[in-house]
């Protein structure tokens, strides 16, 4: 008979097993129920408040790009996609009021504020040249993403 080495696992190897594996799957669920904002065309009130700048004017900027982002595009509502841009446009000049003390972040959100008003004018032609929105109108979705990727732009500088 040789020399065999018999290795013994602890009494309760699989009850820790079985733990480690709960508690990481609990933590992986937990990951996926976290909300990404502007991902999904979810809720407004989610997306509005999931980034806090800090700014207020910027907390109601977004309150009204999500309407237009996560509800009334993706419910292809012409109507309201054209009240939510008008509503973006008077808001606006309530952005150009906002001074950071950092000169070139004052700079660099001034271009920005010009990079989403023109998008949304772009838009807002857009729109009023339309009489029913498609699912398929590649023009109408760009012009809607270029608005959005504008938006979160200015966000950032927060």
């Amino acid at each position: 008979m040789g020399n065999k080495m018999i290795t013994k696992q602890p009494k309760n190897y699989w009850l820790l097993l079985i733990a480690i594996f709960f508690v990481f799957s609990v933590t992986l669920k937990a990951e996926d129920t976290k909300k990404p904002c502007c991902t999904k065309h979810e809720t407004t009130d989610h997306c509005a408040t999931e980034k806090d700048t800090g700014v207020n004017e910027v907390e109601s900027l977004h309150k009204l790009v999500s309407q237009l982002w996560h509800k009334d595009f993706p419910a292809l509502n012409l109507t309201n996609m054209k009240r939510d841009v008008n509503e973006i446009i008077d808001f606006m000049p309530t952005m150009q009021k906002i001074k950071i003390k950092d000169q070139s972040r004052n700079e660099q959100l001034s271009a920005k504020i010009i990079k989403l008003n023109n998008s949304l004018n772009d838009l807002k032609e857009y729109l009023e040249g339309l009489s029913k929105a498609y699912k398929t109108d590649d023009k109408l979705k760009n012009k809607v993403v270029e608005l959005h990727n504008n938006f979160h732009a200015i966000s950032e500088l927060f």
